[in-house]
């Protein structure tokens, strides 16, 4: 959290800003307490109590208190906190003098028909207070909504509230984000927009350790902590669309307590058997760089990753004692289809991982067919989506290329500009590769003055020889526990 005076970060659970010495939480800000990770929506609202401090010392000089608008909005996948959001926001403007009531009116998109029966009753009742509506993303319309919604009466009465009561709209990032995308007049009635990203591997383990404590009176002993840590590795690189962020933390939370008391009713420390799920196992650099040394016909390739190695070490030296290995390059893979391409993308990854230059390692492999989509505002979220997957691993674009077809493809144009931004943004939190046939690859770079220097290093797949391709058969014949003849030997030998 940034300090409210010099604004430098400082740890999490800091009280004085170890820069400038001022106490980071007051009444005001305690309630930030309660959010774990969210660094970027805790500067946020820091600004924002920021902002409710000036108008109350504003009001006491003058005798006259102007209200500012403070509609927000609130985005993000499941389980990444939007509820507990809003409330630490409810409490933020209560403990500021903002709204007066203590307690926000909490309305579920599947409540909200019956809410909206008695319209100016309810309403009425929420002055100096919060409307808050959750999974709002099931009362939108698709699309650019020209048609009446069930939302519209509610943003036709927030022009006449003045900014009383203050009202946040809460759903799901991918419908919600593309609706308020396709209009920008409800986007634009909104102050403040809260788009709360995924927990990372660490977060999910401090909010399950939090809640074990919290709610269970449980801790971790040293090995069930690292245990807990290589479980929720694991998640983090089989994470998929639906994947549950802070549930999963809560619920392996709950199954970890369980396991404890059925060991021990007593117990109020967890040991490794009671952390449930499958662990990552770390593979060393040694072990990953044997396995590609097994591989045929790519000694040019070896030779080019140990070069980057030798880069990134040689960053790391150069920074001095105690700086970490980090990647700051994005790369081209060139190569014919079967030339090893993703497979190598994915051991690159591991040994990332392994030298704890990328923390999870995951290889998350998309095409066009992903990133592009079919109507404006959509391909952005699309792309945004992929690269927040890769976070902490490494995002592997096939046949990169296509991603534009034609001068005319304003959603293929609109994909590398969403690309090329991320990219260079969030610089060494994960890693892209490009890949695709080296010509098409060529021409791609040229008509796109951006690509070429974001991906700024270059692995090049050439075709296998006959002698390789005989070899990697032979290896794929004994692998299925079978052998070959004199005359299928010198069939293949022919053949290829």
């Amino acid at each position: 959290m940034n300090c409210p005076k010099c604004n430098k970060p400082n740890r999490e659970k800091a009280v004085f800003c170890k820069w400038c010495g001022t106490n980071v939480v007051t009444k005001a800000t305690e309630p930030l307490r309660e959010l774990v990770g969210m660094e970027t929506v805790k500067n946020q609202l820091q600004d924002l109590v920021n902002t409710c401090e000036s108008l109350a010392l504003r009001a006491q000089r003058s005798g006259i208190s102007i209200r500012l608008g403070m509609d927000m909005i609130i985005t993000g996948n499941t389980g990444t906190g939007k509820t507990k959001l809003a409330g630490v926001l409810q409490k933020l403007l209560y403990s500021s003098g903002i709204i007066k009531k203590p307690a926000m009116k909490v309305v579920d998109a599947v409540d909200y028909e019956e809410f909206a029966k008695e319209w100016e009753k309810n309403t009425a009742d929420l002055k100096g207070g919060i409307l808050c509506i959750e999974n709002v993303q099931k009362l939108l319309p698709s699309g650019a909504a020209n048609d009446i919604n069930k939302l519209d009466k509610l943003f036709s009465c927030m022009d006449k509230w003045n900014n009383d009561p203050i009202v946040i709209l809460s759903g799901l990032s991918s419908a919600f984000k593309e609706f308020l995308v396709s209009n920008p007049d409800v986007r634009n009635r909104f102050e403040y927009y809260f788009d709360l990203k995924d927990f990372s591997m660490e977060e999910l383990k401090q909010l399950c350790i939090h809640e074990l404590k919290k709610r269970y009176g449980i801790a971790l002993s040293e090995e069930a902590d690292a245990k807990l840590e290589r479980v929720f590795k694991n998640e983090m690189r089989q994470k998929s669309d639906d994947f549950g962020n802070g549930h999963l933390a809560v619920k392996k939370a709950a199954d970890i307590f369980a396991n404890t008391i059925k060991r021990d009713p007593n117990a109020s420390v967890a040991i490794p058997e009671d952390i449930p799920g499958k662990e990552f196992r770390q593979k060393s650099y040694e072990e990953i760089m044997a396995e590609l040394d097994e591989f045929v016909g790519i000694d040019e390739i070896k030779a080019t990753v140990q070069k980057i190695i030798n880069k990134i070490d040689f960053e790391r030296e150069r920074k001095g004692a105690g700086a970490k290995r980090e990647v700051k390059d994005h790369f081209l893979f060139l190569g014919n289809p079967g030339t090893g391409k993703t497979t190598i993308a994915r051991i690159f990854a591991d040994i990332l991982n392994s030298l704890e230059v990328l923390p999870i390692g995951q290889l998350v492999e998309v095409s066009r067919k992903e990133l592009v989509a079919g109507y404006v505002g959509q391909t952005a979220l699309a792309v945004e989506k992929y690269v927040d997957m890769a976070m902490g691993g490494v995002l592997f674009i096939d046949e990169a290329y296509t991603l534009k077809q034609g001068d005319n493809d304003q959603f293929g144009q609109e994909a590398i500009d969403t690309l090329l931004k991320l990219v260079e943004d969030r610089r060494g939190q994960f890693v892209a590769i490009a890949a695709g046939y080296t010509k098409e690859m060529g021409e791609f770079l040229s008509s796109n003055s951006g690509m070429a220097s974001r991906f700024n290093e270059t692995v090049t797949f050439r075709d296998y020889k006959a002698d390789e391709l005989t070899e990697i058969f032979r290896r794929q014949v004994k692998k299925e526990h079978l052998t070959l003849d004199e005359e299928a030997e010198a069939f293949i030998r022919n053949y290829f």
